[in-house]
């Protein structure tokens, strides 16, 4: 006996519209043409055609005996003959309903018009076969894989028709792009997926369900009670069987449709879209796409959720080692949620839509944050519904109230996909890590594997882009290069495709138009900077700046020069953060014009701070990491210190310990110790004169200044009592929550002290320091073992700490 309980899951989706069902020609009985008779199926329809032929139909197949009749009768006859016993003229009440239950699409094998018999006076089903464009397909659209009884004309019987058991899908679904695209997609983004009256005598269907071997756990196929058991076990390897006919899932279903209530669907949210519903619209071209990918940071979205691929069996997107096995395991259940960290250009975007994508195929349904303006009514919406679903949050830290309600509202099926720079998931994790430490995987995007540097050469070598020292090496030679020469990192291979002639010309070509007049020049600056650090704008917004009145029509414009770099929609201008836009600034924009632009959004930002999303860029501009990168390496520090002192007089910056923080960072990074020392101290008084003070966040780099200071100086004795007490702080520091893995980073320039003064200390000084290093590595060691996990900051102290220990005993023996 079938366990029917199995079917309330594909009930349940099938009335919140996230199903797609499968018809075959095993349910023809439940129709009836004019005659009154159940409109035939193949085995029916091949004795039909033999009777009317005056022979045996033997063991021949349906397309030769139809044949056979085309050729012995002529077209006319055979359509004659179809339209007389394809046509429904009334269906099964049952099975109508069935049909008419709010499916997100349908494909069916049949040639008759049930379906749309069925639907015409409740729901429209609009027809399609594989002969029609796919563009712009209406969600509960009918497919006829094998032709459409309506759509059939004498003169064109044998184009319009596939009188044949074996799928239509062979010869034009599978081989038209479009059309293989939306199938592809439609199985990977339902929830469940329903044959009825199937069998996998289609190949091609059949090695689409084998190639997808994800989509196993949402495939439910309903057959006859009498079923040949031999047919069962074969549909059972791609997923579950119920040999019960389809009389019980209608009552399943009906029963289900009295209690459901539709309000409980996630539907009509502002600020998260669904990620199977994402589009691109730029360009369907292959090498476009590409292009689009690899220099703009564009991703090819719909080719993406749908599994398409460039060439061969090369993907658009290249699947990263650790968060396919980290999605794996959260579809196993063996973690919840994933974490995705990295530096500038690491890939997190694209690593967050892989592991959506891997979601999608799994079953779950998937929603991204576009924009945190109505988010936390959304996420009020989403946690109501049961259902599997993943939030995709990139950049996290804008949103970190919104998710820390939604972390403590969401019920037990919900997982959440969080990206974030580096830098700033060190800063903000721990006020997520209490809701999510012990359920969440943590990936850091660091080297490249030597499968993923595969992919990326595959997509680079095919757009052309390689430097011409390298285009026409062989592939392993190539691959050695992005290994060895570019040090295995994406942000390295991705300047390089920069730098290429090609995109050079490219990047002259966009910005020649805009560097006539200042004005442009200035407000597009501010687009490429919003651009690089991915900061959420909309509309007004953008035209608090440079008292613009319409940036709509600014934008529309450029659209050319800056569409690649920013995306318009009827409420908002959303950036699109990338290595490219990075670039351009350094390279093609000069430092004075990006100081000024970054003080001019700093300045809106303060005046507009009781805007969320303004306040977020008032404090990333404050930041040394989030500037840094911006200007180019000519002068670096004066510049950087220009545009701290340019926004030292904007609303109440000068008394914000973070500010002065974020100068000590910067000149003890450029070794301006004298200037960072002053820093620091501004930072401590005007911290320590607060309320409630907390100078963890100082304390931590203020021991990174005393560690580099002391490599730096040339006093032994003055570098002793630095060394010391900065690694006095980063012990203390090591295991607490909201420190993570800097104490490690702090300690790795242990390496440089030792090389210029351990010689120069008496033994004393000598054995307090090894002292103090081992106490380092044996905290990082205990680091690893509690974490069972690796970090590269960790890794590479214990090392260095190790080769410091080994050198000092050869010096001492």
């Amino acid at each position: 006996m079938a366990d029917l309980s199995k079917l309330d899951g594909p009930v349940q989706h099938i009335l919140d519209g996230t199903a797609t069902l499968f018809l075959g020609a095993g349910v023809s009985f439940l129709s009836k043409n004019k005659d009154g008779l159940p409109l035939p199926n193949g085995d029916e329809l091949k004795l039909l055609l033999a009777s009317e032929l005056k022979m045996s139909a033997g063991g021949h197949a349906l397309d030769k005996l139809a044949n056979h009749f085309r050729k012995k009768r002529g077209p006319a006859p055979l359509y004659d003959l179809l339209q007389d016993r394809l046509t429904a003229v009334e269906v099964d009440p049952r099975f109508s309903e069935f049909l008419c239950a709010d499916w997100r699409r349908i494909y069916t094998t049949n040639y008759d018009n049930a379906v749309e018999k069925a639907c015409k006076q409740r729901k429209a089903r609009p027809p399609y076969t594989p002969a029609d464009s796919a563009a712009a397909l209406p969600d509960g659209a009918v497919i006829h894989l094998n032709g459409y009884i309506e759509k059939l004309a004498p003169i064109s019987i044998d184009a319009d028709i596939r009188l044949t058991d074996r799928s239509y899908a062979t010869s034009t679904l599978l081989q038209s792009p479009p059309w293989r695209n939306v199938f592809a997609n439609d199985l990977r983004v339902s929830r469940s997926i329903v044959f009825v009256g199937y069998s996998l005598a289609d190949l091609d269907i059949a090695r689409i369900l084998i190639d997808e071997q994800s989509l196993r756990r949402k495939l439910y196929f309903i057959v006859a009670p009498d079923a040949d058991e031999i047919d069962t076990d074969a549909l059972a390897s791609y997923g579950e069987v119920f040999a019960t006919g389809v009389e019980p899932l209608f009552t399943l279903l009906e029963a289900a449709r009295k209690t459901y209530n539709p309000k409980n669907r996630p539907a009509g949210f502002t600020s998260i879209l669904d990620l199977a519903q994402r589009t691109s619209a730029r360009s369907s071209v292959p090498a476009t796409l590409v292009d689009n990918q690899l220099i703009f940071g564009e991703p090819a979205l719909a080719q993406i959720i749908s599994g398409a691929t460039v060439f061969d069996k090369v993907p658009y997107l290249v699947p990263r080692d650790d968060v396919t096995q980290a999605v794996s395991a959260i579809i196993e259940g063996h973690a919840r949620d994933l974490v995705i960290a990295g530096g500038l250009a690491s890939g997190k975007s694209f690593a967050a839509l892989q592991a959506g994508q891997q979601l999608l195929q799994a079953g779950y349904k998937v929603y991204d944050v576009a924009d945190g303006r109505r988010l936390q009514a959304d996420l009020d919406k989403l946690r109501r519904s049961s259902d599997r679903i993943c939030l995709v949050v990139d950049g996290y830290r804008q949103y970190i109230d919104e998710i820390k309600f939604y972390l403590t509202q969401r019920p037990t099926l919900h997982t959440i996909i969080l990206t974030e720079r580096s830098a700033s998931h060190e800063i903000v994790w721990s006020s997520l890590s209490p809701q999510l430490a012990d359920s969440s995987i943590e990936v850091v995007l660091d080297d490249l594997s030597d499968k993923e540097i595969d992919g990326f050469d595959a997509l680079i070598n095919f757009a052309g882009l390689y430097p011409e020292n390298v285009a026409g090496r062989p592939a392993v030679s190539r691959a050695h290069y992005v290994a060895h020469d570019l040090d295995r990192s994406l942000y390295r291979l991705l300047l390089e495709i920069i730098k290429s002639k090609r995109v050079q010309a490219e990047i002259e070509r966009l910005l020649s138009p805009l560097r006539h007049d200042p004005d442009t020049r200035d407000f597009f600056t501010t687009a490429f900077i919003i651009s690089a650090l991915g900061l959420p704008f909309w509309i007004n917004d953008w035209q608090a700046f440079y008292k613009l009145k319409n940036a709509r029509e600014m934008f529309r414009k450029h659209a050319d020069e800056v569409g690649h770099f920013v995306v318009m929609d009827t409420a908002s201008i959303r950036s699109r953060p990338g290595v490219t836009s990075l670039y351009m600034l350094r390279e093609f924009i000069d430092d004075d014009t990006i100081a000024q632009c970054l003080a001019d959004i700093y300045e809106v930002a303060v005046k507009n701070s009781d805007d969320s999303e303004f306040e977020r860029v008032r404090y990333d501009l404050i930041r040394y990491n989030t500037v840094e990168p911006l200007f180019s390496d000519h002068r670096k520090l004066e510049r950087i210190v220009d545009y701290y002192d340019e926004i030292r007089s904007i609303g109440d910056t000068r008394n914000n310990s973070d500010y002065w923080l974020q100068l000590g960072i910067a000149c003890t990074i450029h070794r301006d110790f004298e200037r960072a020392g002053e820093a620091f101290a501004q930072a401590y008084a005007r911290e320590r004169a607060r309320a409630r003070p907390n100078t963890k966040k100082i304390d931590n780099y203020f021991a990174r200044y005393q560690i580099d200071k002391a490599a730096d100086i040339g006093d032994a004795q003055e570098a002793f009592a630095l060394a010391q007490a900065g690694v006095a702080a980063l012990l203390k520091q090591i295991f607490q929550a909201d420190n993570r893995h800097y104490p490690f980073k702090a300690g790795r320039a242990l390496t440089s002290v030792a090389s210029k003064h351990f010689e120069h200390w008496d033994a004393a000084q000598q054995k307090q320091f090894l002292g103090t290093c081992t106490s380092l590595r044996d905290k990082a060691l205990a680091w690893k073992a509690h974490h069972k996990g690796d970090n590269v900051d960790v890794d590479i102290l214990i090392k260095e700490v190790n080769v410091i220990l080994k050198g000092a005993q050869t010096k001492l023996t």
